[in-house]
């Protein structure tokens, strides 16, 4: 029967040498205190397959075949796998929140309803503007703004655009604002009788305004609305309510 010598009684005792003793448990991070050194540990572990523990040396020199299932990459598939899910997630979170411009099409103008009071020189214009907005995001956003008619150089009326939810990919959504353009002063009011007592029965408005569009990453103000409609208006009765033909109460606007 073979027997076994154990080092420390052949050269240890007698020369010193700490070469081939273990090292103390404390040399080594076992339970990392910190979020940081655990999360590194738990990286080494379940990613990269290091033992959970560090292994202290023994001293002793082993020989292990080349073929052996220790000597063998761990976990690469599962690394690799990790690596592909996390450049495909970062390109989704890319493609879905860089933002993109918003833009507003051709604004289209109607006279919802024109009525005159002869007596008092008086009369009552409510506008129906049609507002499309193009949403290009995948995120929601919210219109608002202020638009502006006038007659000449005069303000006939104004109207506030309430914050108004814009869906997301919307290409486009319409934004409805009804405007009263009856607020001029008399002798305007005066005037506006009279062209539409004379040929052509034809008035010149103006519609001027600003628009902002706001999602949570950005806001954008639109280009300034600053252009002009025409308006049909007959006086042969007290109260018209104009036709709605294409060549007569409204007119799209570029």
């Amino acid at each position: 029967m073979q027997t076994y010598t154990r080092l420390a009684d052949v050269t240890g005792q007698e020369t010193g040498d700490d070469l081939f003793s273990p090292p103390f448990s404390s040399e080594y991070e076992i339970r990392p205190a910190s979020t940081w050194s655990r999360v590194k540990l738990w990286w080494r572990v379940h990613i990269l397959g290091e033992p959970s523990e560090p292994v202290i040396p023994s001293g002793y020199l082993t020989l292990i075949p080349l073929n052996d299932a220790r000597l063998k990459p761990q976990r690469r598939v599962c690394l690799y796998l990790c690596m592909v899910l996390f450049v495909l997630a970062a390109m989704a979170t890319t493609f879905l929140l860089v933002p993109r411009g918003f833009s507003a099409g051709e604004i289209d103008i109607q006279a919802d309803k024109m009525s005159w009071n002869v007596t008092k020189g008086t009369y009552q214009l409510k506008l129906l503007a049609r507002i499309p907005i193009h949403n290009p995001n995948f995120l929601k956003a919210t219109a608002s703004g202020v638009l502006s008619v006038y007659f000449y150089d005069t303000l006939a009326g104004s109207q506030s655009l309430a914050p108004t939810a814009i869906a997301a990919r919307a290409d486009p959504q319409v934004v409805e604002v009804n405007i009263d353009a009856s607020d001029v002063p008399s002798e305007y009011a005066l005037t506006i009788l009279s062209e539409c007592a004379a040929f052509p029965r034809r008035l010149v408005f103006f519609l001027k305004g600003t628009l902002s569009v706001k999602d949570y990453i950005q806001t954008i103000n639109l280009a300034p609305i600053d252009t002009y409609f025409m308006l049909n208006c007959f006086n042969t009765s007290a109260e018209q309510t104009l036709p709605r033909t294409p060549g007569s109460e409204r007119q799209r606007l570029q």
